[in-house]
């Protein structure tokens, strides 16, 4: 079985990062990605989920495109 590919986009609000931490805990589940305009809001999450820089976006149509 393939996993559920998610993407989180605007970390304006304070639950993206519990948001994530579920998808990244669940075994049929990958991030794909992380979106914000402002990219200080992503460094945390991008840590903490090993997110890789190729899939850090500042631009929510690249990140949907591209992942």
């Amino acid at each position: 079985m393939s996993k559920l590919k998610v993407v989180g986009i605007n970390f304006d609000h304070m639950h993206m990062g519990d948001l994530l931490r579920m998808a990244h805990e669940h075994p049929d589940v990958e991030i794909a990605g992380i979106c914000d305009e402002q990219p200080e809001r992503m460094v945390a999450a991008a840590r903490n989920f090993a997110i890789p820089a190729e899939r850090i976006f500042t631009d929510y149509r690249r990140c949907l495109e591209t992942t």
